[in-house]
């Protein structure tokens, strides 16, 4: 079986697999250039122009004309009609200022309590008399205590009987003291005050504190009235006739040219210069006074 030409169809694959002589192709610069053309005369297979990104792109910008033409139309329409609003600007892609809404709190309604003042104390009897007294004088008195102002005042009477006539004499000198107590526990007081208060309590509460008056003093014997301008000036008491003789000896010394302070360092007692200098002049006062201004 001979090789079948170029020209000559292949009728058996079998046949030419088994019984054809084999021989060695041609190289493809020997074939090429009678085969060339069945590579250019096959039907080429063209893309179609509508594909479906095509018709999709197509659809879009249809869409997009057919809106653009409805909203002219539309303002056109809305425009020429009269006392008809504008239409809202569209949104745009710009920022917003930010509002801070601030938060309102109603605070609850208030609660009126009603408070009921007790009456204020008023004191009757020779307590509300001491108490209208101090007011008129201007010493302070708490309108919601004055009772603690009447006790203060019974206090300077109760410590005046309690310790008796040595400690605290009847007199000017014992009610002095007591005025100096009263400033010193009432600091804010002025003296004027603080003299007005204890005054006003002896004579309400204890007025036998007060001693004898002047003009009763001045009626007495010199040996009484020289003891009791004693006890009244000077707070002292007799004990005996001591002080008496006392004074009977300054109105010698006087006649005799000596001065008071001369006088004053004679006397041999346990007392203060000062009142002992007092001590002298009460005496000349009630025994010798033609010695006075000497």
């Amino acid at each position: 079986m001979s090789a079948p030409t170029g020209d000559e169809p292949i009728r058996d694959y079998h046949d030419a697999l088994l019984g054809a002589q084999t021989e060695l192709a041609p190289s493809a610069s020997e074939t090429e250039a009678h085969t060339a053309w069945a590579l250019d005369d096959e039907p080429e297979l063209r893309q179609p122009f509508w594909t479906p990104g095509r018709i999709t792109a197509v659809a879009v910008v249809s869409a997009v004309l057919v809106v653009v033409a409805v909203a002219g139309l539309a303002g056109y329409h809305l425009r020429d009609e009269p006392g008809t609003p504008a239409a809202p600007p569209s949104p745009s892609s710009a920022s917003v200022p930010s509002m801070t809404i601030p938060m309102v709190v109603t605070a609850p309604p208030t609660t009126t309590t009603t408070t009921t003042t007790p009456p204020l104390p008023v004191l009757a009897g020779a307590d509300g008399r001491f108490i209208e007294k101090m007011r008129s004088y201007g010493v302070p008195v708490s309108d919601q205590d004055p009772q603690w102002t009447v006790d203060l005042a019974r206090a300077i009477c109760g410590a005046a009987k309690d310790n008796g006539p040595v400690n605290y004499p009847p007199g000017m000198h014992t009610v002095l003291n007591f005025t100096d107590g009263i400033m010193e526990k009432n600091p804010d007081w002025s003296w004027q005050q603080a003299s007005r208060f204890t005054d006003s309590a002896v004579d309400a509460f204890c007025p036998w504190l007060r001693g004898p008056s002047p003009q009763e003093i001045a009626a007495m014997p010199p040996d009484e009235r020289y003891l009791a301008l004693l006890q009244d000036r000077i707070g002292i008491t007799r004990v005996d006739d001591s002080l008496v003789n006392a004074a009977h000896q300054i109105c010698i010394w006087k006649t005799q040219g000596w001065r008071n302070d001369q006088a004053v360092d004679a006397i041999d007692s346990p007392n203060p210069r000062d009142e002992e200098a007092r001590l002298v002049e009460i005496a000349i006062s009630v025994y010798c006074p033609e010695f006075a201004d000497r």
